[in-house]
């Protein structure tokens, strides 16, 4: 079955209904008689959407929603179904946290749009905030919720409303919104809208009409919005009178986050701008501390380079795109000659300094398309795209000088000497995986270590062949033997 769906409804006969339309479409439906019934049952287990009447008979939809607030996150989605259209108790409901109020009679299509909209909601919001727990766990700090501005709020329309309106339900819907957008939004075409640019000052809420005489039209433009890369996550709140009743609930389908008839009143669409805006902010805040936690991740704290973790993969890709394209890829190991008398002669501080001024010259003397990462303690990995060997050795010698060269200062005025050895590979010299060209850097770096260090070692072009008997090559003839004069016969 699918996604749990708890019913409150008085009438025995409406819950019977219900549950059968909605096992229909693979809900698996709970059902409850009362809001104190159905709080029993989420403790049981829980449930990812109410649907539930405005008036139940322990308490109206208004008090259950204050109760399901004290859930935090875990709450349901909430759709209260109203007899009526009264205006004043849809705004109470809405602002005591329900998802959507629909007026009873409502059509099955319109409805089951209504509940995929809310989970789809529902489910976007609990996948960021697992992100935001990971990244938690982590150890990277949650980004403070700054100040909440006015949402930023803009009217899509095809042309500004000039002259007398029209009559008709297009006119209807265009005249709602040049009666109110001064007090709550600015004008866009389409074209600006779709127009913009990814970045800062983007609005978090987008008003679209679509009116009868033309739904399709809206219905396309919202499809565009909702895959554009500076729109896609926007809130977007579609405006339709009742004559766009069918074209709206597909709008929800399309990913539109709310619908609003135009005679609902602007205080209740103030409401529901301002939740989306809210929601929208909320989103990007936890999309945030999710990137945040993404780069942090692949960063040493210390120096700032790639760490381990990031580097491993992405020379592995390297190095495929290398063969691929049949370009030199050139690895350096490199490793800081007695840190161990940096950290015992001037403390840890000290060594965390100098590792950290190391990182910076690398940063300074490298191309932006190479990879530079501390991979152990006093330990770096450079990874130079397109090089040749020639331009591997003169980079790591560069490299070499302009470190030795270069003092790092301390606090009170000294200043800290270095000096490094560098192993170097290149791409050529292997057929395996990455971490095999790494390992011939590396062998390499254990020789300039060990012939004296402050020094650039090269790895053979070719690693030592490791060869079968059938495949080894046939020994070298002996020497002639001498004659007796010590002299050597003629071949």
């Amino acid at each position: 079955m699918g996604r749990r769906i708890l019913i409150i409804q008085t009438e025995a006969t409406d819950r019977i209904a219900l549950k059968a339309m909605l096992g229909v479409a693979r809900y698996d439906v709970i059902q409850a008689a009362g809001g104190a019934e159905a709080m029993a049952l989420l403790r049981e287990g829980p449930a990812a959407l109410i649907i539930c009447d405005m008036d139940m008979p322990d308490m109206d939809a208004k008090a259950f929603c204050a109760r399901l607030s004290a859930l935090g996150h875990d709450a349901p989605a909430v759709l209260v179904l109203a007899r009526g259209n009264d205006a004043h108790r849809r705004l109470d409901v809405l602002r005591a946290g329900a998802g959507a109020v629909l007026a009873r009679p409502c059509a099955k299509s319109w409805l089951l749009a209504h509940i995929r909209s809310l989970l789809r909601a529902r489910d976007a919001g609990i996948e960021l905030r697992r992100r935001e727990t990971t990244a938690s766990r982590f150890g990277f700090a949650e980004a403070a919720p700054g100040f909440a501005p006015s949402p930023r709020c803009v009217l899509i329309e095809d042309a500004p409303q000039t002259g007398a309106p029209g009559t008709g339900p297009a006119a209807d819907c265009a005249g709602f919104a040049s009666g109110v957008q001064r007090r709550l939004f600015r004008r866009m075409s389409p074209e600006e809208a779709l127009g913009q640019a990814e970045g800062a000052g983007l609005p978090d809420v987008y008003l679209l009409q679509i009116d009868g005489d033309d739904p399709e039209a809206g219905l396309a433009l919202l499809a565009e919005l909702r895959s554009h890369p500076a729109t896609r996550h926007a809130a977007i709140l579609v405006l339709h009178g009742p004559e766009a009743r069918e074209a709206a609930g597909r709008a929800l389908d399309l990913g539109a986050n709310d619908l609003f008839d135009i005679g609902w009143g602007v205080e209740e669409l103030q409401l529901r701008i301002r939740a989306q805006a809210g929601r929208k902010r909320e989103a990007d805040r936890l999309r945030d501390v999710f990137e945040e936690g993404l780069r942090l991740a692949a960063r040493d704290a210390l120096t700032g380079l790639f760490n381990r973790r990031y580097a491993m993969p992405h020379l592995e890709q390297m190095l495929l795109s290398a063969r691929r394209e049949k370009r030199h890829l050139a690895v350096m190991m490199i490793d800081v000659d007695h840190f161990k008398k940096v950290n015992d002669d001037h403390g840890h501080q000290a060594g965390d300094l100098a590792l950290a001024g190391l990182a910076a010259r690398l940063r300074e003397n490298l191309r932006a398309a190479d990879l530079t990462a501390r991979i152990g303690g006093e330990e770096f990995l450079v990874a130079l795209p397109d090089t040749t060997c020639k331009e591997a050795h003169a980079t790591a010698e560069r490299l070499r000088l302009t470190i030795g060269a270069t003092p790092i200062p301390l606090p009170g005025g000294a200043a800290l000497c270095l000096s490094v050895s560098i192993g170097v590979a290149l791409s050529n010299a292997i057929t395996g995986p990455a971490a095999a060209l790494v390992d011939l850097a590396d062998q390499a770096l254990y020789r300039a270590k060990s012939g004296g260090r402050d020094r650039v070692t090269m790895a053979p072009a070719l690693p030592p062949p490791v060869q079968d008997a059938a495949m080894r090559p046939a020994p070298a003839a002996p020497p002639p033997a001498a004659n007796r004069s010590g002299m050597t016969g003629k071949p």
